[in-house]
């Protein structure tokens, strides 16, 4: 009687470890991801970039990943973005699948700007290059459209990035004299405080103004205003000063510059010094 019922225990044990295992490769499974489509995109024209988008399917439920190339708002990135679809976005999904399908493997070249996909399709790869006729819903269009939302926020990103720097940049800012014109890579550093007890300045307000003293060899005489590129490194520009005859002529006072940010902190504006 002890061993039958020794035997039992054993056979009832052995069971439940089963029933766990089989239960445990079921959710697994349901987690799975079932491709549907992937799109590899490679355009452009002097610089070749590759764009990426991602399809699948899980649980019953679709998803769009943006694979390449990262968002930036500043130095920050986005890294991949993952986006459940609705039914329009599924149905956009199927009109640019059976439009890449009808489409030849090779469309006139009309520029020198390159557009060469590849759409993997469960087992079949589309090949598909030149200018093709997409009927305006190509691969830049569907992108935008899944991924709107986080456009989106990306947007706000910088706007709220380039508000604060604007809060930080707000004033009059004080710099040495320049004995020659900036070369590539040199870095312009402007203080709060006078450090450099010189009469040049710049002058940042609202609404992107700027004024400019100290104009013998830096000259912005005619330049008014200033912006920004939030887009991987920032960017900051002076805007050309333009002059206006009396017949409403315009003609180049002085020639824009653009920077990159190293550093903006109470007291000291950091800048390299790109082009002019």
């Amino acid at each position: 009687m002890r061993q039958l019922i020794i035997i039992l225990t054993l056979f009832f044990f052995a069971n439940c470890g089963t029933k766990s295992s089989d239960n445990k490769t079921t959710s697994i499974t349901i987690g799975d991801k079932e491709p549907w489509f992937n799109i590899v995109l490679y355009s452009g024209d002097e610089a070749i970039e590759k764009f990426e988008i991602k399809v699948y399917k899980m649980a019953d439920r679709y998803f769009a990943e943006n694979i390449t190339p990262y968002f930036y708002y500043g130095k920050q990135t986005e890294s991949i973005w993952t986006v459940e679809l609705d039914q329009f976005n599924i149905s956009n999904c199927n009109k640019f699948l059976n439009k890449a399908k009808s489409l030849p493997k090779e469309c006139p070249q009309l520029s020198t700007s390159i557009k060469d996909y590849t759409i993997t399709i469960e087992q079949d790869t589309l090949k598909i290059r030149g200018e093709c006729e997409w009927d305006s819903l190509d691969f830049f269009t569907l992108r935008q459209l899944l991924f709107k939302d986080k456009f989106a926020e990306l947007e706000l990103k910088k706007s709220n990035l380039i508000i604060d720097l604007n809060r930080k940049l707000i004033g009059k800012w004080y710099f040495k004299p320049l004995n020659a014109e900036l070369k590539r890579d040199d870095y312009f550093i402007l203080t709060k405080t006078n450090d450099f007890n010189s009469e040049c300045s710049w002058e940042f307000g609202k609404e992107y103004s700027f004024k400019s003293s100290c104009n013998n060899i830096f000259d912005f005489s005619y330049s008014n205003k200033y912006e920004w590129q939030v887009d991987g490194d920032i960017y900051f520009k002076i805007e050309p000063g333009i002059i206006t005859d009396k017949n409403g002529i315009m003609t180049v006072g002085n020639y824009d510059a653009t920077f990159t940010l190293e550093k903006l902190m109470d007291n000291e504006l950091k800048l390299k010094f790109l082009w002019r």
